[in-house]
């Protein structure tokens, strides 16, 4: 690859135009294939070609040679009053960054995945909604009501960009768009039913439309997310179903454990699901609750909700001999490098 920056300019430009191969090898006087291979990095057009380029597409031929840095934009936080400003400022740049890696990336590879939102035109107000449109995704999605596997590889399997960084401050994480194309940034210090909790609420931010009358109350629209990633966890019909509809008096420890081991839910997120279904009290609630200890159970342990199609391109991208040593190196920062090595040594 000599120069994969001009690279994506003349593929993008081109596309800009609305061109075809052809069309553009017609007015540069030269073939498809050498056009074609000027998109892909594998040679670069000389000062006539660029000229001639940049007239066509109407830019300068500076512009062609210029990184246009990704910007996130449409920024949704699970707590923005987690961290100062200036650190959440931090976070954002590195989720640039690595959103630029990522989009070089899938242009070297041509391994793109396109994103499609199932419910973008239902309109989401109330609870109710919230079922509603769940229920929905998941029949669309294919997933019934049976438990998720792993979230993060539904999330990026959809065409959702997931980056995680392990900090040491409260944020849980963020959503956002980046040239059209939404991406999740998550905390990683976190235990496993909190990540895919936070990955299921930044779901929400990125699908749900939110209806004009609560798109300035915050506070409804975060309750509304947290509600459809509780859904998405475990539907209420399936917690009816699981536990019965009358009250529950004589609730056991091991019974949620089974639910939590199956589903992917914490401990303490499942008595409050079952309290606000009035299947079991408040107070019921806290006794079990401190009778096993915040702990509740151990870990999770069924899917480790590690992003991998970041890692899973580098590779690919390594095997086929598009990426220099130093631009390897650049790529991978330390969790990914242990994540290549261990997917290397396993071959």
């Amino acid at each position: 690859m000599k120069n994969i920056t001009m690279a994506k300019n003349l593929a993008e430009q081109r596309i800009k135009s609305d061109l075809t191969l052809d069309q553009v090898a017609d007015a540069i006087g030269k073939t498809a294939i050498t056009v074609s291979r000027y998109e892909r990095g594998e040679r670069v057009p000389d000062g006539t070609a660029l000229f001639e380029l940049s007239n066509l597409y109407g830019c300068s031929m500076d512009s062609l040679f210029e990184d246009n840095k990704v910007k996130i934009t449409k920024i949704e936080y699970r707590d923005e009053k987690s961290c100062s400003d200036e650190l959440n400022q931090k976070k954002i740049e590195y989720a640039e960054m690595k959103i630029s890696q990522y989009e070089d990336l899938e242009f070297l590879t041509k391994q793109y995945v396109e994103f499609k939102n199932p419910i973008e035109n239902d309109n989401v107000k109330t609870k109710d909604d919230v079922y509603t449109v769940v229920e929905k995704l998941r029949k669309k999605w294919s997933l019934a009501k049976r438990p998720l596997g792993s979230v993060v590889d539904l999330i990026e399997s959809k065409g959702i960009r997931v980056i995680m960084f392990k900090y040491k401050d409260n944020f849980n994480g963020f959503c956002g768009w980046a040239n059209d194309k939404p991406i999740i940034f998550i905390n990683k210090q976190y235990e496993v039913t909190r990540t895919r909790f936070t990955l299921l609420h930044e779901l929400a931010h990125i699908l749900t439309k939110f209806d004009d009358e609560i798109k300035n109350d915050k506070k409804l629209i975060e309750s509304l997310c947290d509600e459809f990633a509780s859904q998405m966890l475990i539907l209420n019909d399936v917690i009816y179903s699981l536990f019965g509809r009358k009250k529950l008096s004589n609730l056991q420890g091991f019974e949620i454990k089974k639910v939590k081991e199956l589903f992917g839910i914490s401990f303490e997120a499942i008595l409050i699901r079952l309290a606000k279904l009035k299947l079991i009290s408040w107070p019921q609630k806290n006794l079990i609750y401190e009778s096993v200890g915040e702990g509740g159970f151990g870990n999770y342990t069924l899917h480790d909700e590690i992003p991998k199609r970041f890692s899973d391109l580098v590779e690919t991208a390594s095997k086929r001999n598009l990426l220099t040593p130093s631009k390897l190196e650049e790529y991978l920062d330390e969790d990914y490098k242990k994540d290549l090595l261990d997917n290397l040594l396993a071959m």
